[in-house]
Formats: structure tokens, sequence, C-alpha cells
């Protein structure tokens, strides 16, 4: 029952995330082509703008699910009913303080970021309606509480999917009836979200039914501990958005308009590939974490290397053929000729099979409770790509490579070199042990890219029968260099997590 469960949570996750990209990957096109790339880059800076609000949410919605998980198991209702309340109320606590905030923020928009003269209206409530989704979602994530509580996700995962739908509809309206606006995003995100707070509320209630949200089951000292607890895990956050959002940010203040759309766009296919990185990984997790409680640091060095091998072949797929085949994917997609940017996309997106493959290695990090020195590390790598970003463009005149580069130097120092060697340390290993898994993915991602590089070269790929059949003759090639490269002992891992597989399934 258990295997049937998590098959079935990871198939709806995949969905939930499959449709959320594909809302991303429509609308892109359409706003570009009728509102042009300046104003799509509006939509990238408001969305890496809000990211940074998120930080100091995430403080709280990061542990309310563990404290009222593990509140509940014991049959303390009473102490889960504080922990919930607590989060909800400090919630919309935080929200009514940052309101003010996010109104005189709006008023002055034009004065943080740089906004072209005849989209200043609509870029500001852009700006502001976004932030009403945002503190929506907040309030979101503590009452999907209740579906990880009982491990119903496909509960959670199904509201996600509805919620979408819904805004699909909404932005297929919108954009077909009237002259579109930037804002419409924004629009359809708040009514996606008061859908899915709304089904979340009811859900919860019915999985829990004797769970309380009332202003009489606040504590102050609850609040504390959660805020306590998640601290680390928000610098963490802060570190990563220094890196992942502020990107944005400075090639607003310091490259054209134009450019900015550019990078909106191109970027969407990473942070696709992350949130599949995410969800590869989560399937791990449980049992990593199993592992480290059993105490067998050998058997936990094993399984982690494994799992960042798996996860690093499983990313060098799409991310080998996606570099190789840029030109066509974004011309048949945008309608642009992105070829200039071919190589700067190849940078961005390689350098993640490494850098996405050791997510595993974080899953240690959180069952050793050593957060301290990661903390502190992603805050000053996430520094070290804004500084960077900033010299490179303005006093080596590198426009957007500057930032590219700064940003994949930040990641790789923080990812690629400090997570491996940290983990293996606090696990009591060679500092080079957690490297043995995402070599060899990489070089095989790289010889494919440059594969796929020469076919897209010789042959014209002009419609999207060519570009599938380019992808499948590039898959192909992919896993065959793939399985010739397994060692005797990695192929017998696989096939052995296969057969497991299948037998769950018939089981």
């Amino acid at each position: 029952m258990k295997a049937r469960q998590i098959s079935i949570n990871m198939a709806t996750n995949f969905l939930a995330m499959s449709l959320s990209a594909l809302v991303n990957f429509w609308v892109t096109p359409i706003i570009i082509n009728k509102l042009g790339l300046s104003a799509y880059g509006y939509v990238g800076v408001i969305n890496n703008l809000i990211g940074f609000f998120s930080v100091i949410t995430y403080t709280l919605n990061s542990m309310v699910g563990r404290f009222y998980t593990v509140s509940y198991r014991k049959g303390n209702t009473n102490e889960a009913n504080e922990y919930i309340s607590s989060a909800l109320f400090t919630c919309i606590t935080i929200a009514a303080i940052l309101l003010p905030i996010v109104s005189l923020a709006t008023a002055f928009l034009d004065k943080l970021i740089l906004i072209e003269p005849a989209l200043v209206t609509d870029v500001k409530i852009a700006f502001f309606i976004s932030c009403i989704s945002f503190f929506l979602t907040t309030v979101l994530a503590v009452f999907m509480t209740g579906a990880y509580c009982e491990n119903r996700l496909e509960i959670s995962n199904g509201i996600n999917i509805l919620a979408n739908i819904i805004r699909i509809v909404i932005l297929v309206v919108l954009f077909n009836s009237i002259f579109p606006r930037i804002w419409f995003l924004s629009c359809s995100a708040v009514v996606q979200n008061v859908i899915a707070v709304v089904f979340a509320y009811i859900s919860f209630k019915y999985l829990i039914p004797n769970v309380k949200f009332s202003l009489k089951y606040f504590r102050l000292g609850k609040a504390k501990e959660l805020l306590s607890a998640g601290m680390f895990n928000s610098i963490i956050l802060m570190g990563t958005t220094l890196m992942s959002k502020i990107s944005l940010l400075v090639a607003n203040r310091l490259l054209p308009a134009v450019t900015v759309g550019i990078f909106s766009s191109i970027i969407l296919i990473p942070t696709l590939i992350q949130q599949i990185a995410s969800a590869i990984s989560s399937a791990f997790s449980p049992t990593t974490l199993a592992i480290y409680s059993g105490g067998n640091m050998r058997e936990l060095k094993d399984y982690s290397n494994k799992v960042v091998a798996i996860c690093a072949y499983l990313l060098g797929w799409p991310i080998s053929i996606a570099s190789a085949l840029a030109i066509p994917v974004f011309y048949l997609w945008i309608g642009k000729d992105y070829s200039s940017y071919k190589d700067l996309f190849a940078v961005l997106m390689l350098y993640l099979v490494s850098n996405l493959s050791i997510s595993q290695l974080n899953v240690v990090i959180q069952a050793v409770n050593k957060l301290k020195a990661p903390a502190y590390f992603s805050i000053f790598s996430g520094i070290l790509n804004c500084t960077v970003a900033i010299l490179l463009v303005t006093k080596f005149h590198m426009g957007l490579w500057g930032i590219v580069l700064a940003n994949v130097f930040a990641f790789a120092l923080r990812n690629i070199i400090f997570t491996p060697i940290y983990v293996s340390i606090i696990t009591q290993q060679p500092w080079h042990v957690y490297f043995k898994g995402m070599f060899k993915p990489q070089l095989i991602s790289i010889l494919v890219f440059y594969i796929g590089s020469v076919i897209e070269s010789k042959y014209i790929i002009n419609n999207y029968w060519k570009l599938g059949f380019a992808c499948i003759v590039l898959s192909i090639i992919y896993w065959f260099v793939v399985a010739v490269t397994l060692n005797k002992g990695e192929r017998d891992w696989v096939l052995a997590l296969f057969k497991k597989r299948l037998s769950l399934k018939k089981g």
C-alpha cells in the first residue's frame, strides 16, 4: 500500500509540475509576440522580486508540516492545533505587515527597477497583484499540511492541477477577447490561488476532521519555535535566491530591456529542469533518511553516490538534447532566432547535470542537521554571484555573458564543490568520495551535446516532426552511451531497482 501511494504521489506530482510548466511555456510566446520581448522581461523581474518575500515566509512554512505531523501522530491533537493555528495567523500577520511595504514599493517601482515609460502602469499593476497572489500562497502552504500529514499528496497535487486548469481557461479568455496586458498573468494567478486555498482548506477538514483553525489556539511560543527551526533553511533559501533571482534584477538595471526579455525566456528551460530534478530526488529521500537513521555511514556513502549518478543520468538526457537543439526549439516555440545565444544557453544548461544531481546530498545535510555552515556558505555564494555579475557587466562589458558566468560560477562553487566536500566531512568520509557519481554522466552529456550540435548544423529542423525525430535519435545515442559506459556494479544496481519497482507495481 505504501509503495502504491508513493507511485501515486510521484505521478500526480509530475502531472501538476507539467501542467504548471505548460502554462509558462504556452503564455511566453503569446506575451512576446503580442507585447514584445521587453514586456516579457518584466514578468521575470516581477517574479524574482517577489521571490525575496518568500524567504520571510519560508522560515515559518518550511517546518510547520514537520511539527504538526509529529504532534498529530503522537495523538497530541491540542498541540497540533496550536502549531497549525499559530502558523496560519503568523502568515496572516506577516502579510498584513508586508502589505503597506508592497503598496509603497508599487508606488515607487519605477525607481527600484528600470521600466519603459509606456509600460510603467501595467508593470506596477502586475507587481501589486502578484504580491497579493503571493500572500495567498503562504496561507495555501499551511492548508496543504493536511495532505502532507496523511501522506495523500495526490490530493494536494490534484488541487494544484484543478487550479492550473482554471488558470489556463482564464488566460485563454483574457488573451483572446481583449487587448493583452502584462497583469493578466497576475490576475489569473490570484484566481488560481483563491481556488487552491478553498479546496486545500476543505481537504484538510476532510482528512483531519478534528483540526481547528482558531485564534484561541494561537501560541506565540509555537510561532517562535517554527520560526527558529526554519531559520537556517531560510538563510539557505536567501542564498539560493541571491543566486537564482538576482540575475534578472541585475540585467534589468544594466542591460537593454529586450535583452532582459530574451534572458527571461531562455531561463524558463533551466527552471523546468530544476523542477524535474526536485521531483526525481524526492523519490530517493526517504531511503536516504532511513539509511542515516540506521547509522551505516558506508551504506549511506554508496547509496548517495548511486543516487547522484542516477539523477545525473536522468537529468543529462533532456539537458544534452535541449542544449544541442536550442536554436530550432526557440524558433518553433517563440518564433525568434536565438542562434547568437546558443553557446550561452549551453553554458547555462550543461553544468546543471552536476549542479542538480547532488540534491540528494542536501537530504544528508538535513538528516545530520548540520545546517549552519551550508546556510552561511549559501549567503556567501549569493553575494559573490551578485558582485561578480555587476563587475563583469560594468567593468569588463561582458553583457549577458557576464551575468550567466557569474551565476554558473556561484552555483558550481556551492553545489559542485562545497556540498560534496562538506557532506564527506559530516559523514566522516574521504573528501573526494561524493564526487564519484557526477563525473561520468557530466562527460556523457557534453559528448551528446556535441553530437547533437553537429546533427543540428547539418540538417534543417524547421517543424515539430523533424524536431521530434532529432530528439528520438539523440535519446537513442544518449542511452546507448550510458549503457556501454556503466560498470557491472552500476548495471546490477539499476536492474535491481527496476525489478523492485516492477514487483511493487504488481503487488
